[in-house]
């Protein structure tokens, strides 16, 4: 019954770690944009007749949205270059990426590779239809970001590598500079970050600079060496990361000494049994 709980308790402080760890390092914000392609009212389809728009080049990653009314069913499709090549111009199209016959309503497409798309709207044979509203746009997502680029140098100018750099801010990072004494932290959310840098022989220190949105923020620092190395040895990983491995460590040393101290029991269970076999022979 220990034991479960030991093992419970530890996945549950896993997850949370490696959740916090989740949000600490990729909360750069997310926003929605749209573009309007095109927007009409009261317009007409007439009898055996279609209207399209396009061809418009899309991206992957966007999504195609068209929103209606009209005063009958008509039927909306959306077609990409290969499937507007293959409809011969009369009926409905018989290659479309999606399609959907409705009065009132509104269809979209998400698209996954880079192409040049239409929008045809039908009506049905017979019956001339009209779109009192017609709204086609294209919605995605953003992420709200930028760089950071940090050099390194020593008083004459060289640049210096594996210097030790953590970020506190809006986010939390922390990395070593390569070989060419840079490097650069990418996805950081806009604002105002503190900088410190350390590396044994030198003098640690700190600097302020301000990230922007679709920026690359640079930042020379220079380190200056210092008399004695006091400065203490960094281990390549964040706080959520160290946690989780001490936690880790600290689990696997109590399921040791839990295994040892059962076995211990039982030994001394079959010591104390065995003793009471030989008593009952004398």
């Amino acid at each position: 019954m220990l034991r479960r709980t030991i093992w419970s308790l530890a996945l549950v402080l896993i997850v949370t770690l490696f959740l916090i760890n989740i949000i600490t390092t990729n909360a750069a914000q997310i926003i929605n944009k749209e573009q309007l392609l095109f927007s009409g009212q009261n317009l007409d389809i007439g009898l055996m007749g279609y209207r399209y728009s396009g061809p418009y080049s899309v991206m992957s990653g966007r999504t195609i949205y068209v929103e209606w009314t009209a005063d009958r069913l008509v039927s909306v499709y959306i077609l990409n270059e290969v499937d507007w090549r293959m409809w011969p111009k009369y009926g409905g199209p018989t290659s479309y990426r999606i399609m959907k016959t409705a009065e009132t309503g509104n269809v979209q497409f998400m698209v996954h590779y880079s192409d040049k798309f239409y929008i045809v709207v039908m009506g049905f044979a017979g019956s001339a239809a009209r779109l009192y509203t017609w709204t086609e746009k294209l919605i995605w997502q953003e992420r709200i970001a930028g760089k950071l680029q940090i050099i390194v140098r020593d008083d004459h100018g060289n640049r210096i590598h594996y210097v030790y750099i953590s970020l506190t801010g809006p986010e939390q990072r922390d990395g070593y500079t390569n070989s060419n004494g840079q490097i650069i932290f990418s996805d950081l959310t806009p604002g105002e970050y503190t900088i410190t840098l350390s590396k044994s022989g030198y003098q640690s220190t700190t600097k302020k600079v301000t990230v922007q949105q679709d920026i690359t923020t640079q930042a020379e620092i220079i380190l200056k060496p210092s008399n004695f190395s006091t400065d203490p040895i960094h281990i390549g990983f964040n706080l959520p990361l160290g946690i989780l491995l001490l936690a880790s460590t600290a689990i696997v040393i109590i399921t040791t000494v839990y295994a040892c101290r059962m076995r211990k029991n039982k030994m001394t269970a079959r010591q104390n049994k065995t003793s009471d076999w030989y008593g009952r022979r004398s």
